[in-house]
């Protein structure tokens, strides 16, 4: 996911990963941003033998199209990616079944934790035609987004199957296990970050 994402350009020219065995003709596609890549190790050793599929992930930047993206979150590449890999997707007939997955609370809520010292940032929606002005039109901008594209994916055929959400804590629980273990005199760090398990 980090070192060798597939360009746009990549993509179109039928470049896209492709994982399991890669004899045979991949069966399914895993669209999505990062989330999506942590299943790519696992399933590729489940299908090495009887199976194969396609992943494709881009950091920051859901599967969707109508050029859903977060401002100055999503990557820079996100409208390009998302448009030639689901017409990639969308032209192989082999591909049943196609599985979206990606970090959807980022995306409705615009909530995320910085990479740095745990702060939150928040991003605003961007589609072609609409712009959130707070937080609360991001969700209704993603609906849109999202009923386009599992509706571009089934007229080609295909069976959608969308992935929830994992759960996830409010802080970046390494970076609270390593504060904790430097500096064990912060009242706010003697706990770790916890979630329940019903959540």
């Amino acid at each position: 996911h980090a070192n060798d994402r597939k360009s746009a350009e990549e993509i179109q020219l039928g470049e896209a990963c492709k994982f399991g065995n890669e004899v045979i003709r991949s069966e399914f596609a895993i669209l999505g941003d990062s989330h999506a890549s942590t299943l790519f190790k696992y399933l590729d050793e489940i299908y090495s033998e009887r199976g194969a599929f396609v992943g494709i992930s881009n950091g920051n930047c859901p599967p969707l199209l109508n050029e859903f993206k977060l401002k100055d979150l999503s990557e820079k590449d996100c409208v390009e990616v998302n448009k030639a890999s689901l017409e990639f997707i969308s032209q192989q007939d082999s591909i049943k079944k196609v599985v979206l997955y990606a970090e959807w609370s980022n995306y409705t809520e615009g909530y995320r934790i910085d990479s740095k010292g745990g702060e939150v940032n928040y991003g605003l929606a961007e589609s072609k035609h609409d712009k959130a002005n707070n937080l609360g039109d991001n969700a209704f901008i993603f609906k849109k987004s999202l009923f386009k594209t599992v509706s571009f994916l089934k007229k080609s055929g295909k069976e959608v199957i969308i992935i929830k959400s994992s759960p996830e804590f409010k802080e970046k629980v390494m970076d609270a296990i390593a504060r904790q273990i430097i500096d064990k005199t912060d009242d706010k760090l003697r706990t770790y970050p916890q979630i329940s398990l019903q959540e």
